[in-house]
């Protein structure tokens, strides 16, 4: 099953990804599942460490680092590898965050038009659920436990062991996602602005890799 939203940002990320992203002169849909996955752990450890600095000096690089490391840096990156994740291991998105949701919402997500829909969505269930967890903190916990559970599915793989990748959605694709939603909100950040803008950065940073390479 695919929604207007799962595919109109899986679209925009595979036209990111088809020109910028390349790991040892590979570029993306020559790279396995499990290369993609190791090249986004390293990318999962950035973002620890990012919230990891922040939380440990509130203010290292001045009063506006937290809106241009944190709000277009770390809450659009989070989307972008949950979306590159799942699609590298045939997963949709969306709907692996769904699925983490009771029913009550799952019409609500299916018809999202938008990310910061889900946003105002994933506020609500917070609400509803009477969360109170400090937004850095939590956001840290459940991006290095992600981060893990992805380690142990690469390790498995170069040990030649079986992978329990029906979990990498719920485990890795969908806590991404999640808390991107919330600090997007803690931050007050129109997130599909900042998702086409990070996508846009990647694309300048990198350029067409793919003429680099002699691809095309």
């Amino acid at each position: 099953m695919e929604t207007p939203l799962s595919h109109a940002i899986g679209e925009t990320q595979r036209a990111c990804d088809h020109v910028s992203f390349f790991v040892e002169g590979k570029v993306f849909e020559e790279l396995s599942p499990m290369d993609i996955s190791k090249h986004n752990s390293l990318h999962l450890i950035n973002v620890i460490e990012k919230l990891t600095k922040w939380l440990e000096d509130p203010l290292p690089e001045g009063p506006d680092a937290i809106d241009q490391i944190l709000k277009k840096e770390v809450v659009p990156d989070l989307v972008v590898y949950a979306v590159q994740i799942a699609t590298a291991h045939a997963c949709n998105w969306l709907l692996a965050y769904r699925d983490t949701l009771h029913p009550d919402h799952h019409e609500t997500v299916e018809n999202a038009t938008s990310l910061d829909a889900l946003v105002l969505l994933q506020s609500n269930i917070d609400l509803e659920n009477d969360r109170n967890v400090p937004a850095l903190a939590g956001a840290r916990r459940a991006i290095i436990a992600a981060s893990a559970f992805l380690a142990r599915i690469c390790d498995k793989d170069d040990h030649g062991t079986e992978l329990p990748r029906d979990q990498i959605g719920s485990a890795v694709s969908s806590v991404l996602l999640r808390e991107g939603l919330r600090l997007a909100k803690l931050f007050h950040g129109n997130l599909d602005e900042l998702y086409a803008a990070r996508v846009e950065d990647i694309k300048r940073k990198y350029g067409n890799v793919r003429i680099m390479l002699g691809k095309e």
